[in-house]
């Protein structure tokens, strides 16, 4: 049974917040240590031995890792035209743009297996991971060294094809599009400044305009205006204020009130309400008052036209959006089998 509810939110008003690239993942639980067989003393480590190095990929090394990884990853099963495809949503970035980086990528600039890691780890410091980096090196969010080794390793071991594409558009590892569900996050980074906790914003993702470095469980990054109320000047710091719980007001107008992640702001009520799941048949409504009503089963949610649950759509027929194809791939207008990065 295929559920498609859609992810892609970073056009609705700003009031429907706490649902995009907000979620952090929880590290996990106190790991027990080995401890020596019974009877025997423990040994004293000797002065002269080097001290023991850290597993994983340091923080200084992050961005230079993701972007030569990607890099490789492309150049070894993508052809022009898929290069020139992975490269499309990063061009469209005001970030991008304002740093004058779009003069070259492709397709106005030609890249190489040698060439595409210096200039995408230049992308990669404007955004997304820029900042991530710099709030990691502040103490503002926690730096999981592990979990960016997996992901390195996950672009290596791909094999052509869907593997591959699965690993480079991977938005818990190094993908320039941010996580776009409540339940995912970067792998490599949490949040966790508290409420009073100064805070940094972070231009991955729509959540995080919002939540910035704050723990989004529990708080969000205000930003002061000049009259004293909150704002998400992506210019300045703040501090983390409560984010409001189910059932308390939110809304994006006057005294700013952002939901904790997971939640929606309704916008009938003006209150964080959590999203609605219930199943909807073809035909059903599923949209409404800039909300999903449920998650389209064996079909689509159709947002942008008749808000119900339309028959998906087969190969060869006519698209906009990819998550409208039974075969998830919208090519040149219409529903295609996904041949990005098959190899040579």
């Amino acid at each position: 049974m295929i559920k498609r509810r859609l992810q892609w939110m970073w056009f609705l008003p700003l009031v429907a917040c706490g649902t995009a690239a907000d979620q952090t993942v929880e590290p996990a639980g106190n790991q027990t240590v080995a401890q020596p067989d019974a009877g025997t003393d423990p040994v004293d480590p000797d002065p002269n031995d080097p001290p023991v190095q850290p597993q994983g990929v340091p923080l200084d090394e992050f961005i230079e890792v993701a972007a030569a990884g990607t890099c490789k990853a492309i150049f070894r099963c993508c052809d022009e035209q898929a290069v020139t495809d992975f490269f499309a949503p990063i061009q469209g970035s005001r970030w991008i743009q304002e740093a004058g980086l779009v003069d070259q990528l492709p397709p106005v600039a030609t890249l190489t297996a040698e060439s595409c890691p210096a200039v995408l780890k230049e992308v990669y410091t404007v955004q997304p991971f820029g900042k991530w980096v710099d709030a990691a090196a502040r103490g503002l969010v926690e730096y999981d060294a592990e979990a960016t080794s997996a992901c390195k390793e996950a672009l290596e071991q791909a094999t052509c094809g869907e593997a591959v594409r699965t690993a480079l558009f991977d938005s818990r590892c190094f993908a320039f599009g941010a996580p776009m569900s409540a339940e995912q996050g970067r792998q490599m980074f949490r949040r966790t400044q508290e409420v009073g906790a100064s805070c940094s914003p972070l231009n991955d993702g729509t959540g995080a305009a919002f939540f910035g470095t704050c723990n989004p469980q529990t708080s969000w990054c205000c930003r002061p205006r000049e009259d004293g109320s909150c704002g998400v000047n992506m210019d300045i710091e703040g501090e983390c204020v409560a984010a409001a719980d189910e059932g308390e007001p939110c809304g994006a107008m006057g005294n700013m009130r952002i939901c904790k992640t997971g939640l929606e702001c309704d916008f009938e009520s003006s209150t964080c309400q959590a999203p609605q799941t219930a199943e909807l048949a073809l035909g059903d409504e599923c949209y409404a008052n800039f909300s999903l009503l449920g998650d389209c089963v064996n079909s689509y949610c159709d947002m942008m036209g008749s808000n119900i649950c339309e028959p998906l759509r087969a190969e060869g027929e006519a698209c906009t959006f990819p998550y409208e194809c039974t075969t998830g791939t919208c090519d040149a207008g219409t529903c295609a089998t996904n041949r990005m990065c098959v190899g040579g």
